[in-house]
């Protein structure tokens, strides 16, 4: 494949991979709204849209194998075709956890699914998972490695709600269904979180060649 060529596959899969965050923020965004109003037929949507997220990671996937064959890319072009795939990976997971919680939703509708003494912890992971992913996606949109440092400081803020959920479970909730259904939904959300942070991370390893895996939040760089 002559350079040019190269370099326009290259673009080509950056360009996916923007798309394809975009889909996995829509998600999110409609999880969230189906989860604090118990909308089915929203949450039916989100659960079927899952499968357009699922065919990116597959196109994705299948272009970096190829150019890898290809080509046999070195140095930055190397970082970017591995990129793609741990990203891609990490966005279609993100997009599964979206779907976990829509269907939580369909399987409570029409109850809400949140009992009462959780609402607003769990309005407000929600709102901080959106936020996280659609920082992911300004980081593959710009390339810039130092949104990673605002992604960290959101998920700091979302794992801390994570932990007030349990505390609420174990003060607040007595129906054992209510408290498997929290323990989920807080577990959907902070995972959601991790899996962003893992992409401006991986940012910072396109930029750098550098990849920084702090503490026990390093497997949020990989698939769960």
């Amino acid at each position: 494949m002559p350079r040019t060529n190269f370099t326009r596959a290259l673009g080509e899969m950056s360009a996916q991979m923007v798309e394809m965050n975009r889909l996995v923020a829509h998600a999110v965004r409609e999880a969230n709204r189906a989860l604090g109003a118990a909308d089915g037929a929203l949450a039916e949507s989100v659960i079927s849209g899952d499968a357009l997220i699922d065919a990116f990671y597959a196109e994705i996937e299948q272009n970096a194998i190829d150019l890898l064959a290809r080509e046999s890319p070195v140095a930055s072009d190397l970082r970017l075709v591995v990129t793609a795939l741990q990203l891609s990976a990490s966005m279609e997971r993100t997009g599964d956890l979206a779907r976990h919680v829509a269907e939580l939703v369909r399987m409570r509708y029409p109850e809400l699914a949140v009992p009462a003494p959780a609402r607003e912890t769990m309005t407000e992971m929600g709102r901080l998972a959106l936020a996280l992913v659609e920082g992911a996606g300004e980081a593959l949109a710009t390339q810039d490695p130092g949104v990673s440092q605002d992604l960290e400081v959101l998920d700091d803020s979302l794992d801390a709600l994570h932990v007030r959920v349990f505390e609420t479970i174990r003060l607040e909730i007595t129906d054992t269904q209510e408290a498997v259904d929290l323990t989920l939904l807080s577990r959907y959300y902070e995972r959601i979180g991790d899996h962003s942070v893992g992409v401006g991370r991986r940012m910072g390893y396109l930029a750098t060649g550098r990849l920084d895996r702090p503490g026990e939040d390093a497997h949020a760089v990989t698939v769960a």
